[in-house]
């Protein structure tokens, strides 16, 4: 029997990295869309601008996921979709969103089973290869994430204080400067996450504790 393109249980490797992958490029898809959007409307009112931290979100997970294969990442992703597909529907419903949530339930409602799949495919993947996570490094890594991040934000204060700048930014709304600081908060977190950054390159998160896997941690 041919295997269904979105509904199909995961029982091997393969299945795991296809439900994997359906939830990323999902996540993908959908940020990208989202910016395009934010981008147009953005043109007649700046404010909206900050909506495009919900894309760099996105395509974090989505990156973090296609290249660690993180439950967390997976888990993340599918408490944002629940997150989105809330507002949608209270949107639609009428009841007052504060802005956030649009109006597509379908997106919504893909988004939320794409992302439920990355979860059941991570989680899929894992329990097959039989990896061990190592807490100890996860803590340490988290730990020298946090760390660039304070440094990220005292730089960005630091900047923002220059007199040349303040003034060039002193009508900008709170949540547009808002933005303007989660956008390297996320990238710092995102290669970190990665080990993209200085000091966590050789950390190893998830120990294989199956020989044959071609799982890569």
């Amino acid at each position: 029997m041919k295997k269904s393109k979105w509904f199909f249980p995961v029982t091997d490797t393969d299945s795991a990295k296809e439900a994997i992958k359906m939830a990323y490029q999902t996540a993908f898809a959908l940020a990208a869309i989202q910016a395009v959007l934010v981008g147009f409307l953005s043109w007649s009112n700046p404010a909206l601008a900050v909506n495009l931290a919900d894309s760099l979100f996105m395509v974090a997970l989505g990156l973090i996921l296609r290249n660690r294969l993180s439950r967390f990442a997976a888990l993340t992703l599918f408490l944002y979709s629940i997150f989105i597909a809330y507002f949608t529907f209270a949107a639609r419903a009428g009841i007052a969103t504060v802005g956030y949530g649009g109006k597509n339930t379908i997106l919504a409602v893909l988004f939320l089973y794409a992302s439920y799949k990355g979860v059941q495919g991570t989680f899929g993947f894992h329990r097959i290869h039989k990896t061990r996570t190592n807490i100890k490094s996860i803590l340490f890594l988290s730990a020298i994430i946090f760390g660039y991040t304070i440094l990220v934000t005292a730089i960005y204060i630091g900047v923002m204080l220059i007199p040349q700048v303040e003034s060039t930014f002193e009508n900008m709304s709170e949540s547009l400067m808002g933005a303007l600081w989660l956008v390297p908060v996320i990238t710092v977190i995102l290669l970190g996450t990665l080990k993209l950054l200085p000091g966590t390159k050789s950390i190893k998160v998830v120990q294989d504790a199956d020989k044959h896997s071609m799982f890569k941690s």
